[in-house]
């Protein structure tokens, strides 16, 4: 009798069923990775027009406003200068991330002096999520933005 190498088609069928259970119960995890990256990336790139608009606002020495597009943060946002129509960059969210605010959060509007215009308290604030994802934009009392992860700003 010759001495034959490779698989039986029984052992090749419990392989496959092997990795069919290990990708079913990797998949779950890697789309709760997707969102959280998701919501980090836009998260992110809010936080940075605020830190830009806050930066132009010194620099230019006038009002700079950061406001939601179309009526709602969803949508996305600009950055201009007040009293103008032309922004000085808009974004816009492809990536089904929501973003929503709570408070008084409408415009926020950069003084010369790089502060708010209004003093925000810990209960305004930019909610950004996607699935159980989320992460909130607050902002300090002098209108210095900064991310936090949680439900709640301090």
């Amino acid at each position: 009798m010759r001495n034959m190498s490779g698989l039986t088609l029984i052992e090749l069928m419990v392989t496959v069923a092997v990795l069919a259970i290990l990708v079913g119960i990797a998949v779950p995890s890697f789309t709760a990775l997707i969102q959280s990256n998701k919501v980090s990336s836009e998260t992110n790139d809010l936080l940075a027009s605020l830190l830009s608009a806050r930066s132009e606002a010194v620099k230019r020495e006038t009002n700079i406003e950061v406001e939601k597009l179309s009526g709602d943060w969803k949508n996305g946002w600009s950055v201009r200068i007040v009293n103008k129509t032309v922004p000085l960059t808009e974004h816009t969210i492809n990536s089904g991330v929501l973003i929503s605010n709570k408070g008084t959060l409408d415009i926020v509007r950069y003084l010369p002096s790089g502060r708010t215009s209004e003093s925000y308290s810990p209960s305004d604030y930019l909610e950004v999520s996607l699935g159980d994802s989320m992460r909130l934009v607050c902002f300090s009392t002098i209108g210095r933005p900064y991310v936090v992860d949680g439900d709640s700003c301090p």
